[in-house]
């Protein structure tokens, strides 16, 4: 386990996994204690992280104004859970509902070889969210 992770640190340096962050890259994200599974990379980028209040207390000053490696990943959600500001995974497949999500690059565990055709338009659009979420319970 030490080795994976020793691993995965490497493979996640900006340096080593920028060149292969292209839209429809399979990422596999994990965010603490949520395990959200594969989702397909819609975009990738360096910006400033908006915080979320609630956690702002347990990050520094430093950390808040650091520009950081972004990704904005589709991912499936429980329905109706981005609404309340609080997306979770879907406890059953059949019931999901694809949403785009902004995480930190940490958050992902894995990268596959594999990437998907994105449909045209908007990802965030809800003909392109159906698409991708057929997509991914396909792969």
């Amino acid at each position: 386990e030490k080795k994976r992770t020793d691993i995965r640190q490497i493979v996640n340096k900006p340096d080593n996994i920028v060149p292969f962050l292209n839209p429809g890259r399979l990422l596999y994200m994990v965010d603490g204690v949520v395990d959200w599974g594969w989702g397909i990379l819609v975009h990738a980028g360096r910006r400033k992280l908006e915080v979320d209040p609630r956690r702002k207390s347990a990050m520094t000053e430093e950390e808040e104004d650091e520009i950081q490696w972004i990704v904005d990943v589709f991912l499936p959600c429980e329905p109706g859970s981005l609404q309340e500001n609080t997306p979770i995974p879907p406890t059953s497949s059949n019931k999901a509902e694809g949403q785009v999500l902004t995480m930190v690059l940490p958050l992902v565990q894995r990268i596959s070889k594999i990437r998907s055709n994105m449909p045209e338009g908007d990802p965030r659009s809800e003909d392109s969210r159906r698409a991708l979420l057929k997509t991914l319970a396909t792969i």
